[in-house]
């Protein structure tokens, strides 16, 4: 097991750099993803198939889109789409208070006590509702560093490198280091 699982290099790129050693490499395996676009999912609600959209278009731009990642990308958009109706929702609430309040003026009585009562239970879901929303971005941002959609975890992306056309093919057998 590597000492920093963020450097973790696999057999191919160890071959290529030249620092590939039989003691310390020969039992590692590292699986490779065939790349492609995954197959979009029927079941995603319209703002969850626009993020799974916007996340395939991202990735693919990055040349890191691969087939298997099709779950994983199911569940970022279906979250996504989950915290996005749990905003809308919130902003139901905050409407309704909006009105209420607006309508206290008038209300006198037993009708002034409901209309009190409304808002702060309508207060209480919309605080409900805030620290939903917290935690589904918090996930969210989670899935976002797996997949390399941020600043700092696109640093981390290994991509293989192109070997130079003159590089000698001999060289990386011998494990030298291509010229």
């Amino acid at each position: 097991m590597p000492r920093n699982p963020l450097v973790y290099k696999n057999i191919d790129e160890h071959k290529r750099r030249g620092t590939y050693r039989k003691t310390r490499h020969a039992g590692q395996r590292s699986p490779s993803a065939p790349p492609g676009r995954p197959t979009k999912p029927l079941e995603l609600e319209a703002v969850a198939s626009q993020a799974w959209d916007a996340i395939i278009d991202a990735l693919e731009a990055m040349d890191c889109l691969h087939t298997v990642d099709g779950l994983a990308l199911y569940q970022y958009a279906a979250l996504y789409g989950e915290t996005e109706g749990i905003r809308t929702q919130q902003d139901r609430y905050r409407a309704t208070v909006d009105r209420l309040e607006s309508a206290l003026d008038g209300l006198t009585g037993s009708d002034l006590g409901q209309a009190v009562q409304q808002i702060a239970g309508l207060a209480k879901l919309d605080s409900k509702c805030t620290d939903q929303l917290r935690a589904g971005r918090t996930a969210l941002r989670l899935y976002l560093l797996e997949f390399g959609l941020t600043p700092a975890s696109r640093n981390r992306i290994r991509l293989p490198e192109d070997a130079p056309a003159d590089a000698d093919q001999f060289a990386a057998l011998a494990g030298k280091r291509p010229a």
